[in-house]
């Protein structure tokens, strides 16, 4: 469960800010594979744990975005799905993403992910 590693980075990367943290927003991409419940859980416990330590911390999504290298159109991950059945296929094989998706505009699957990939954190000032 990487879910709970992910949560314990999170945490200690906000306890480690110069400043102390009251509010926080944890920002999936569209293309991680995380269970957002586990996470979240996961969040709750740890915090429990903490004395002094009790962040606000908000869950986001953020949407895929590719661009095409060879015609340079952007595209999200609705348009540049095949079949509405390659979407589960993308959400646990996010690294297979040129498999299953090309370019809508000339169907090509050399494009660059441009958002929605990975997972960021922004501190919200109170």
């Amino acid at each position: 469960m990487h879910e709970w590693a992910l949560a314990e980075s999170v945490i200690k990367t906000l306890k480690n800010q110069k400043k102390r943290v009251s509010k926080a927003e944890v920002i999936f991409g569209k293309l991680q594979d995380i269970d957002r419940e586990i996470f979240s859980f996961a969040i709750e416990e740890l915090l429990k744990q903490e004395k002094d330590f009790r962040p606000v911390i908000k869950i986001c999504e953020e949407e895929a975005v590719f661009e095409c290298i060879s015609c340079g159109m952007e595209f999200d991950l609705k348009k540049g799905l095949e079949d509405a059945g390659e979407k589960e296929n993308v959400h646990f094989l996010p690294e297979m993403v040129k498999v299953f998706i090309k370019c809508p505009g000339c169907g090509s699957r050399d494009f660059e992910i441009k958002k929605g990939r990975g997972l960021s954190i922004r501190i919200k000032e109170k």
